[in-house]
């Protein structure tokens, strides 16, 4: 089932969320030019807030407002309904599904939505225990709801089939009515695994791949179904699923999430990842902040901390795809390293490797002008040109007038060092894969 919402979500310059309180409470917190003071005191009149003292950023003049609509999910297995909260932009073109990160929501890609709008149909989405996609009722610990990859896999996949009728029709017959047979999916860091996991476990339903800096890893506790649970296997049934021992969560509570979903520690995470800090709108850090205070978002948080591996490995599902693949990643990533894009377009040498920089952990929201293009360009040829010449870079200004730089890599490590640990890392995968599952 589909409801609307009334509210409409718009781009950052036109966004109007902040309350005084907040704004108040936000200043406190950061070094604000006089400049950036007047546009507090009269937010009622401006809608520009600036982050820091030297944020240049402007996001595009021509972002549209999009209507956020909620779809009621059962979780299979069980009786547990969730809603869950997406956006719908476009009514031409291939289908393109939006998968955010971890901590944040659909609208980590309100930056692009507008421009991929104008050539597909673009669905985003939050994914459960993220943004505003939450159990209808506390879960109990027969609903056994692991906040895992496998169940946001599920979700994406129901969302694919029910919302969006992928998987139902002919894609050359139906597309104009907004119906097909298969959809580009677009994910960055947890989406862009999440993205693999599609494309590996539901073929007919992925047509290509765009992973902006995916992450190659999620949890470190095994598959449960894994002979390599160990001391896991001792736990009660159920441990680590939603809802979490109170004293456990009284524990992750007091080292953690007290202090992760401060002001200062949301901006200082947001300016670790992102190459340009000035790009980290005040939205951003309120928003991230908002879904804490979900009275379900300590356990979710306390779950995934703990929740168990897929039975498939990353790897696994790289060998298994067969879509065509675009790979935008941003260089100056502290989390995803270079290393990690060399490593998967070894693995996947079919895939298309494009480097931005300067451009960190998000580059959709860093460096969105050069990613719509890329984007755009990719999909605008079912995936099978090169958006960039393979022997000059390609540069393009954002809106602020930085130039990004889009370079194609092979794979090769730039290194010694870099080839080393590539080499580390695939012997430890060796090793992984004779483990008894």
């Amino acid at each position: 089932m589909i409801c609307r919402n009334k509210y409409r979500c718009q781009s950052y310059v036109n966004e109007q969320r902040f309350t005084s309180v907040f704004l108040r409470r936000f200043v406190r917190n950061i070094p604000l030019t006089q400049n950036t003071l007047k546009v507090v005191a009269s937010h009622e009149q401006t809608v520009e807030h600036k982050l820091t003292g030297d944020s240049h950023y402007h996001p595009t003049a021509s972002a549209q407002s999009c209507e956020e609509l909620y779809w009621n999910w059962t979780v299979p297995g069980g009786n547990l309904d969730t809603r869950i909260r997406y956006v719908k932009a476009g009514t031409q073109g291939p289908p393109l599904l939006l998968i955010h990160g971890f901590g944040v929501g659909y609208y980590h890609f309100e930056r692009n939505i507008p421009e991929l709008s104008k050539s597909c149909q673009v669905y985003a989405l939050d994914l459960l225990g993220q943004g505003c996609s939450w159990p209808n009722r506390k879960p109990t610990v027969e609903d056994a709801l692991y906040m895992s990859v496998d169940v946001w896999v599920m979700q994406i996949r129901d969302f694919m089939q029910q919302v969006m009728q992928v998987g139902k029709h002919n894609a050359t017959e139906d597309e104009g009515q907004g119906k097909c047979g298969a959809s580009y999916i677009a994910g960055n860091s947890l989406g862009g695994l999440l993205a693999v996991y599609m494309a590996a476990m539901y073929p007919e339903r992925v047509r290509g791949l765009v992973l902006l800096n995916a992450t190659p890893f999620w949890s470190f506790r095994p598959p449960l179904r894994s002979q390599a649970q160990g001391l896991w296997a001792a736990l009660p049934k159920g441990f680590g699923s939603v809802p979490v021992p109170e004293g456990l969560k009284a524990l992750i509570g007091g080292l953690w999430w007290d202090t992760l979903r401060q002001i200062q520690t949301v901006r200082s995470l947001l300016r670790l990842v992102y190459r340009e800090s000035s790009t980290v709108d005040a939205a951003t850090v309120e928003r991230i902040i908002e879904a804490t205070g979900h009275p379900l978002a300590l356990d979710v948080f306390s779950a995934i901390t703990l929740a168990p591996q897929p039975d498939l490995n990353f790897d696994a599902c790289l060998q298994r795809i067969k879509a065509p693949i675009l790979m935008l990643y941003g260089r100056d990533d502290p989390w995803v390293v270079p290393l990690w894009g060399q490593r998967l377009k070894r693995k996947c040498p079919q895939a298309v490797y494009l480097e931005l920089s300067p451009a960190g952990h998000c580059p959709h929201h860093e460096v969105p002008r050069s990613v719509n293009w890329a984007i755009s360009s990719w999909i605008s040829s079912g995936g099978q040109a090169d958006p960039v010449h393979r022997d000059s870079p390609h540069v393009l200004q954002e809106n602020d007038d930085r130039e990004i730089f889009i370079v194609h890599r092979d794979g090769t490590p730039n290194s010694a060092p870099t080839n080393f640990l590539s080499n580390l890392i695939d012997v430890i995968e060796g090793v992984i894969k004779r483990q008894p599952t």
